[in-house]
């Protein structure tokens, strides 16, 4: 078994839940692969939507691939966004970027976006994993 699964309940899996994070967007993080959409969750588990459009990405396997490298870089840093549930939606610079490179960008933006979101401490809150 792998040492950080993904599962099901890691997944935004119905219009209800993507329309919640877009309706209620607490924090963006702009590149020129992606565009990350993010909020706050009552769940304790990070969970993640990804949208691949035929606009950008028009061949099945250049969407797959970013859908690939998205869950797969999600999956190794879900323990850092607990918490979260956030969109990643593919742009037209996914197309010309590498495998590597797409990677690199996602690894930088998942601590970028826990500092978004993460809570103002005061003296007397523990801190959080995000």
């Amino acid at each position: 078994m792998k040492p950080f699964p993904f599962r099901r309940q890691q997944r935004l899996l119905n219009a209800r839940d993507y329309t919640q994070v877009f309706d209620h967007t607490e924090a963006k993080i702009s590149h020129s692969c992606f565009l990350i959409l993010a909020r706050r969750s009552p769940q304790p588990t990070a969970r993640i939507g990804l949208i691949a459009a035929k606009k950008h990405l028009k061949h099945a396997v250049d969407r797959n691939r970013f859908k690939r490298i998205t869950r797969e870089s999600f999956r190794l840093h879900q323990q850092q966004l607990t918490g979260i549930e956030l969109i990643v939606m593919a742009r037209s610079g996914a197309l010309t970027a590498t495998p590597a490179e797409l990677r690199l960008a996602l690894d930088q933006a998942w601590p970028r976006l826990c500092k978004r979101l993460a809570p103002v401490q005061t003296p007397d809150t523990p801190p959080s994993a995000c």
